[in-house]
C-alpha cells in the first residue's frame, strides 16, 4: 500500500499529460466539425432568405392584377434558383476554408489564413 502511494502524484501527472495530450489533438477537429456546422447553418439561413423572398415575390405577382406576369415570375424564378446557388457555394466556400486552417492546424502552423 505505501509503495503505491509514492507512485500515486507520478501515476497522476501522467495522467493528466496524456489527457492535455489526447485533448489538444482533437481540437483542430473540433473547431473543423463545429465550423462546419455554422457552415451549414449559414447556408440554410441563406437558402430560408432567398426561398422566402421567392414566395413573397410570388404571392405579391398574384395578388396584384398584372397586365403582364412574366417579369415577376422571372424574378422569383431567380430568387429561388439564387436561393440553391448561393447557399450551396456559401457551404463550399466556408469548409474549404476551414479545411486549409485545418490542415495548418495539424501541421503545427498558426491558422491565421491571411
Amino acid at each position: 500500500m505505501t509503495s503505491f502511494r509514492i507512485w500515486e502524484p507520478l501515476i497522476k501527472k501522467w495522467n493528466y499529460i496524456n489527457d492535455v495530450r489526447k485533448e489538444n489533438n482533437l481540437k483542430p477537429y473540433k473547431e473543423f466539425i463545429i465550423s462546419t456546422c455554422y457552415a451549414a447553418l449559414t447556408s440554410v439561413s441563406i437558402y430560408g432568405f432567398f426561398t422566402l423572398a421567392s414566395f413573397l415575390t410570388e404571392g405579391i405577382t398574384n395578388l396584384l392584377p398584372l397586365n403582364d406576369p412574366q417579369p415577376a415570375q422571372f424574378l422569383a424564378l431567380t430568387l429561388n434558383w439564387g436561393a440553391s446557388i448561393s447557399g450551396a457555394f456559401t457551404f463550399i466556400t466556408v469548409t474549404i476554408y476551414q479545411f486549409i486552417v485545418l490542415i495548418k492546424n495539424l501541421r503545427g502552423g498558426e491558422a491565421n489564413a491571411f
